[in-house]
């Protein structure tokens, strides 16, 4: 939107939009797998593993006791 209204010539900003969208597309899958991909840089999936997730038990309930707490939050401010 920012680039979009960044622009006088309505073509132009429609173009550089969807430009910008479509690159934005294809960096998904990218940003999805560089987990798996690059393991060396990034830690090994714990939590949305299929099965058992590898996560410490003793991060785990932090975690979502943590969760629990966010969500209750929002649930009571809406």
């Amino acid at each position: 939107m920012a680039l979009r209204s960044s622009f006088d010539d309505t073509a132009r900003a429609d173009r550089a939009s969807a430009v910008l969208a479509i690159v934005g597309v294809v960096n998904v899958p990218i940003v999805k797998y560089s987990v798996v991909w690059w393991n060396s840089l990034h830690q090994a999936p714990t939590i949305s593993k299929i099965g058992r997730p590898a996560i410490e038990l003793t991060m785990g309930w932090k975690l979502n006791v943590i969760l629990l707490g966010y969500m209750l939050y929002f649930d009571a401010n809406l």
